[in-house]
C-alpha cells in the first residue's frame, strides 16, 4: 500500500496554521509541544543576546542590580553548604575507615584462628601417619609429637609453670574435663623419653594413647 503523503501547507495559511499543522503532525504530544516551544524561547533569547550588544548588556545589568542586594547571603549560604558538604565528606570517610577497621581485625581474628587450625591439623595428620607405621619407633614419635601438641593446649588453657608436668598441677580442673586423660597421656610418652631403648610398646597401646589426646585436643577445639 502506497505511503500516504501529507498535504503541504497552503500558501494562504499564517504562521500559527503552519506551527498548528506542524504540531499535529510531527510533534504529537502537549509536553514534546512545550518542549518545543521552550527550545525556540531558548534558542530566540540565545540569537537577540548574541546579535544585539545593548541588549545583552541590559539583561546583564538587570541581572546584577536585581542579584547584587543578595550576593552576601548568598555567598553566606553557599560557604555554610560548602563547609557542611566538607564536614560529610570527612565524616563519612572517618566512619569508612573505622568500620574497616574494625572489619578487618574481626576477619583477621577469623583467619588467623583458621590457619593455626590448619597447622594443628597438619601436625596432627603427622601424628596420625607416624601412628599409621609398622615401625615401633615411629608409634614413639606419634606419641612425642602429640604431647607436644598438648603442651601448646595446656598453655592456653591457662597452665603455668616450667613443664609440661607442672602446668598440668597448675590446671583447674573445672574447665579440663579430660585433664585426668591427658595426665594418662603425659605418663606414657615420659617412659618413651625416659627409657626409650628399653620400653616396649605395642601399637595397641599407641592408638589408645593417641585417642587420649585426641580426645582432650577435641575438648579444646584443637583439631
Amino acid at each position: 500500500m502506497p505511503e500516504e503523503k501529507k498535504p503541504a501547507p497552503s500558501a494562504n495559511k499564517d504562521f500559527f496554521d503552519v506551527m498548528g499543522d506542524f504540531y499535529k503532525n510531527d510533534i504529537g504530544s502537549p509536553l514534546a509541544l512545550v518542549a518545543f516551544i521552550l527550545l525556540i524561547v531558548v534558542l530566540g533569547f540565545a540569537l537577540l543576546m548574541q546579535s544585539n550588544i545593548e541588549f545583552h548588556d541590559a539583561v546583564i545589568g538587570y541581572l546584577v542590580y536585581t542579584t547584587a542586594p543578595y550576593l552576601p547571603a548568598v555567598k553566606t549560604i553557599f560557604t555554610l553548604i560548602t563547609m557542611i558538604w566538607i564536614s560529610g565528606i570527612i565524616y563519612l570517610f572517618l566512619k569508612t575507615r573505622d568500620l574497616n577497621s574494625i572489619e578487618y581485625h574481626k576477619y583477621k581474628s577469623i583467619n588467623t584462628k583458621a590457619d593455626e587450625q590448619k597447622e594443628n591439623n597438619a601436625q596432627w595428620q603427622n601424628v596420625l601417619d607416624y601412628l599409621s607405621s609398622d615401625n615401633p619407633a615411629e608409634w614413639k614419635i606419634a606419641i612425642l609429637e602429640a604431647d607436644s601438641m598438648l603442651d601448646e593446649v595446656v598453655k592456653k588453657a591457662g597452665g603455668v609453670g616450667d613443664t609440661l608436668g607442672e602446668r598440668l598441677k597448675s590446671i583447674d580442673p573445672e574447665g579440663f574435663n579430660s585433664l585426668n586423660l591427658a595426665w594418662d597421656a603425659h605418663k606414657v610418652r615420659n617412659m618413651i623419653a625416659h627409657d626409650n631403648a628399653s620400653y616396649q610398646l605395642t601399637k595397641r597401646e599407641a592408638k589408645r594413647v593417641i585417642d587420649l589426646y585426641e580426645i582432650v585436643f577435641k575438648e579444646f577445639q584443637y583439631i
